[in-house]
């Protein structure tokens, strides 16, 4: 099995959980108006807890094979790894900035910003 496995159909529901997980933790006022880096590593641990449970369930006990990262060093029970966490602290401000885009345009909630200012914020640890 390839190191990042294959799309399954399984990974949409697994998928859509980090995402309303993310909303959820965002929508709470002390996670918001703390630093994006906080926040950011706050959502990548969420995403990391949500993948290795996934993981167990469904490569594990399922055995359904769908992605292994026992080849790559410091994984946990082939389940994740530090080369994927460095991916998902990455992409979680993102998330974050469409989730929030998301609110701005269908209920009006919160005001509008960069996505570019997010990452700024994120480098400069703000």
């Amino acid at each position: 099995i390839p190191e990042g496995g294959y799309a399954n159909i399984a990974m949409l529901p697994v998928g859509g959980l980090c995402g309303v997980v993310i909303g959820a933790i965002n929508q709470r006022e002390a996670y918001y108006k703390m630093p994006i880096v906080w926040q950011t590593l706050i959502g990548t641990a969420a995403v990391l807890i949500i993948e290795f449970v996934s993981g167990y369930i469904l490569n594990i006990k399922l055995g359904m094979h769908i992605w292994d990262y026992s080849n790559i060093p410091l994984n946990i029970m082939g389940q994740v790894s530090p080369r994927y966490a460095a991916l998902w602290f990455f992409l979680i401000p993102f998330g974050i900035w469409l989730e929030d885009s998301i609110r701005y345009e269908l209920w009006e909630e919160g005001e509008p910003y960069n996505l570019f200012s997010v990452y700024k914020d994120l480098f400069l640890y703000r």
